[in-house]
């Protein structure tokens, strides 16, 4: 692996992050590499669990090495290292980090973070090696997972060492006193670790397994400024010596100590990076879906509102043909009367109808208002509500009290005016047959009846003669009877016919009636038999002419119906319209939010695909 190839793959790296839409953490990554980079002297880190001999080993190797031991390296024997502290010996700058699996949370914390720029490792371990608390934090760095890499890949062969220390304190065996018995210990002690290692799937060829007693029988203890000459005793067999060459020559591998330093630092921040990049994914489409529920589910309420309504048009409209259809029973013939009945009732019919859906419409309104509400609430909403705003500043949509709840002030409404069902009547009770002249007068100012008959004659005639011909339309009779002197448009022809039908259908009644009163002086004079018969004829005829009145009557009051109910309902509906109109704003922005969110989720997907693939291309 060259400088080249690991300078492009770390470009590309920090060129990916910064174009992550929240501009990543490449500038702040990029600066702690330099200055770690910076750096003319390996950094070596001590890890371990607390109590382990990290300090006393530290200790030593300043001591060896001439040099003062600073204030903050004390040894005792609960945990005494709070922070990452750094002093160099023997070339290189160690790092002392707070003890592992002590029950502090953030001593674990800072010591891992003491990890990830590192050069090389001391792995200080007690005599019992790794227990079942320390084996996620050892292993880990061990098989390269902590860095998200393989350790063949990103470690030489002298930056992992491990120290088994305190090894005097082992197996009541008394090193000063039986050296071999030691030596053997020591071995037994160092294969069994290499087994632990193994069934961990650690390749402990790359590792280097060390076995000390750095401060045998504690003898030094906390003295804070000893000499050399104590640990004269123990220097022989204690292991210090050893570890303390291989150390020296950290110094002389730098560049490629450097190097594999580089290689698991920008491994880790990308992989942290696309870890994020994923959660934040996986955020972003739960956030979509509940955006698409909410889409979905708005959808519905639309189709309840419209089915309230719709029931609510249904109901106003039985209701009035109830009290209709009662008062058909009574045998009215008058409209006016029929009218002067029917409105009171209706009128009060409308106010309970209108009492009884505003409260139906109050109970929606209410539901719609909590399950917005609600929304905000739930972790998804809370989720949905913080990346829209991380995306364009959006917002979820949130009740409007001004328009939702305040519908209760359809409860309030004044009484519905009495004059809506008068009005709605009189347009119907007005038309009588007696009005057929007002209406040629009004429809046709220069023509009387007889005039108008032979104007619609005269275009029947044209009509016969013409209607098997290609093309016909009425455009083109209308020109062929305007040719003849026709004084009528198409829209008064057929008003004119219809006219004419009217009058035919007046006149039939009244000749009836003439010719009745004809054959009543006639059947009088002949017998009063006759006179019964026509009597009774005449009462018959009477009797039926009052039922066809009277159906007439209630046909006229029918057609009025339709309009009363209408005009009834709409105001209520242009109420419910405005609510609707709510509704409808609401779901249009879910519907851009759904929008806003899968772009977000396509672009996600296309930075981490491409961090996935620059991770996947690693420099060897």
């Amino acid at each position: 692996m060259t400088n080249n190839t690991l300078s492009l793959w770390i470009k590309q790296i920090l060129d990916c992050l910064r174009n992550l839409p929240d501009g990543g953490n490449a500038d702040a990554i990029e600066k702690e590499w330099r200055q770690y980079e910076a750096l003319n002297e390996p950094v070596v880190t001590i890890y371990g669990p607390y109590n382990a001999g990290k300090s006393s080993l530290l200790k030593r190797l300043l001591i060896d090495d001439g040099k003062n031991i600073p204030e903050w390296l004390t040894v005792r024997a609960n945990p005494t290292t709070f922070t990452n502290d750094e002093v160099s010996v023997l070339g290189c700058r160690f790092r002392d980090t707070p003890g592992i699996s002590n029950e502090r949370v953030e001593h674990e914390i800072q010591a891992t973070e003491a990890l990830v720029l590192s050069d090389a490792f001391l792995l200080v371990l007690l005599p019992q090696l790794i227990t079942a608390a320390e084996n996620n934090h050892i292993i880990s760095l061990l098989t390269g997972k902590f860095f998200g890499t393989k350790i063949s890949k990103t470690f030489l062969p002298s930056s992992l060492k491990l120290v088994i220390s305190r090894m005097d304190e082992g197996a009541g065996i008394d090193p000063a006193e039986g050296e071999e018995a030691y030596r053997k210990y020591v071995g037994r002690k160092q294969e069994e670790l290499q087994q632990l290692l193994e069934r961990n799937h650690v390749n402990i060829k790359l590792l280097e397994i060390h076995a000390i007693a750095a401060d045998a029988y504690g003898s030094v203890g906390d003295n804070q400024q000893p000499y050399r000459e104590d640990y004269d005793h123990s220097r022989e067999w204690d292991g210090v010596d050893r570890l303390a060459k291989a150390l020296k020559d950290l110094p002389s591998q730098l560049p490629e100590l450097r190097q594999k330093t580089a290689l698991r630092y920008f491994s880790l921040k990308g992989k942290q990076e696309l870890q994020t990049l994923c959660e934040k994914e996986s955020q972003t489409k739960e956030a979509l879906k509940e955006c698409d529920n909410w889409v979905e589910r708005l959808s519905l309420l639309e189709i309840e509102l419209n089915a309230l309504v719709s029931q609510a048009q249904t109901n106003l409209k039985r209701k009035f043909e109830q009290e209709y259809s009662s008062l058909s029973k009574v045998g009215h013939t008058d409209e006016k009367e029929i009218a002067s009945v029917l409105e009171p009732r209706l009128t009060e019919v409308y106010e309970q109808w209108q009492t009884s859906q505003n409260s139906e419409l109050n109970k929606f309104a209410q539901k719609v208002e909590i399950e917005l509400q609600n929304t905000s609430s739930r972790p998804a909403g809370q989720i949905m509500s913080k990346l829209l705003q991380g995306i364009t500043n959006s917002k979820l949509p949130q009740p409007n009290r001004n328009r939702l709840i305040q519908i209760h002030d359809f409860l309030k409404r004044k009484p519905f005016p009495k004059e809506r069902i008068s009005d709605s009547f009189k347009v119907i009770l007005d038309k009588t047959k007696y009005q057929l002249d007002d209406q040629l007068i009004q429809n046709f100012p220069n023509l009387n009846i007889n005039e108008l008959r032979k104007e619609i004659r005269t275009y029947n005639s044209i009509f016969q003669k013409e209607k098997m011909s290609p093309g016909l339309t009425h455009a083109h009779i209308i020109d062929k009877y305007k040719q003849q002197g026709g004084k009528l448009d198409g829209g008064q022809i057929t008003q004119g016919s219809n006219l004419i039908e009217e009058f035919d259908s007046f006149r039939q009644w009244e000749q009836r009636t003439k010719i009745a009163g004809c054959l009543s002086l006639l059947v009088m004079e002949l017998a009063d038999y006759g006179l019964m018969f026509w009597a009774e004829f005449e009462e018959k005829r009477i009797q039926q002419n009052l039922k066809q009145e009277q159906k007439k009557a209630f046909e006229q009051i029918t057609a009025a119906m339709n309009i009363v109910t209408n005009n009834c309902f709409e105001p209520w509906k242009q109420d419910v319209d405005s609510f609707r109109e709510e509704l409808e704003s609401k779901k249009q922005t879910y519907i851009k939010n759904q929008q806003l969110l899968n772009d977000e989720v396509s672009k996600l997907n296309r930075f981490t695909g491409q961090l996935k693939q620059i991770l996947s291309q690693f420099p060897v």
